[in-house]
């Protein structure tokens, strides 16, 4: 998960405070620096589909000290960041992991592929409306 990368930036920020994690749990978010158009829970959709359960969750709590306002978990997150987890059960195989891994790598590129399409279609639409202005104005100039 830390060699995968977007426009050579990490995709994923790993959410453990250690390099060699001890826990049966991994955790980690879309890097945010990358701005892309999918976020933790398109993750958590997407390899559902595959029958893996990966909980997405949101970096908020409601406050009812403040009548139920969302309040950021992290001082320095916004009540809208996201992360994911995935629980190990002590039954996971080395077929399993490789299976999840290999499922993360599919989802992955499907959801970039689907930003790119999205884009270049955006993009299109956008050129097709100057374009059908350009072609309006030329008819009222006759």
């Amino acid at each position: 998960m830390r060699e995968m990368t977007v426009h050579g930036k990490p995709l994923f920020q790993i959410c453990d405070a250690d390099e060699n994690p001890c826990l049966p749990v991994f955790a980690a978010r879309i890097n945010p620096e990358l701005n892309v158009s999918y976020d933790d829970f398109s993750i958590q959709h997407a390899i559902g589909e595959f029958h893996w359960y990966v909980g997405a969750y949101y970096l908020s709590f409601e406050d009812f000290s403040k009548g139920g306002k969302l309040g950021p978990l992290c001082s320095d997150e916004s009540v809208k960041s996201s992360m994911f987890r995935v629980v190990f059960k002590s039954n996971l195989t080395h077929s399993l992991a490789h299976d999840l891994i290999n499922r993360m790598k599919e989802v992955m590129a499907h959801l970039h592929k689907e930003q790119v399409l999205r884009t270049v279609r955006a993009t299109l639409m956008e050129v097709y409306g100057e374009v059908r202005k350009a072609h309006s104005n030329d008819h009222k100039a006759c």
